[in-house]
């Protein structure tokens, strides 16, 4: 009696070491991943100080935008467009004359104007 009652304590015994041996290597599996996205993450802040450090990229590209000079383009631009606008203004104004000019002497060859 007492050896049949230790092999089923053995038993049980194996079957929790088997849960256990399971449990471990998922720990193990686990490890390896947190451990590795860890690393990951590290290399991430490490790229992310080197771009926003003093001579990262964006510190560099930031730099750049304060130094544009933003009045002085807008004061280009606006006056290179009221220049565009004045000669178009008057290529009309040429247009409007020479045809003004063209139909009165299509209409003195026609022989309606006198």
């Amino acid at each position: 009696m007492t050896e049949s009652l230790i092999l089923q304590k053995l038993d049980r015994l194996e079957v929790q070491m088997d849960r256990m041996i399971k449990t471990v290597e998922l720990i193990a599996v686990q490890e390896v991943r947190i451990n590795s996205l860890d690393s990951q993450v590290k290399e991430l802040w490490l790229k992310r100080d080197e771009d926003f450090g003093t001579n990262g990229v964006v510190t560099q590209v930031k730099n750049w935008q304060q130094s544009c000079p933003r009045d002085s383009i807008k004061e280009t631009m606006t006056a290179q467009w009221a220049l565009m606008r004045n000669s178009v203004n008057q290529q009309w104004v040429v247009i409007a004359l020479l045809s003004s000019v063209i139909c009165g002497m299509l209409l003195k060859l026609l022989g309606v104007l006198g």
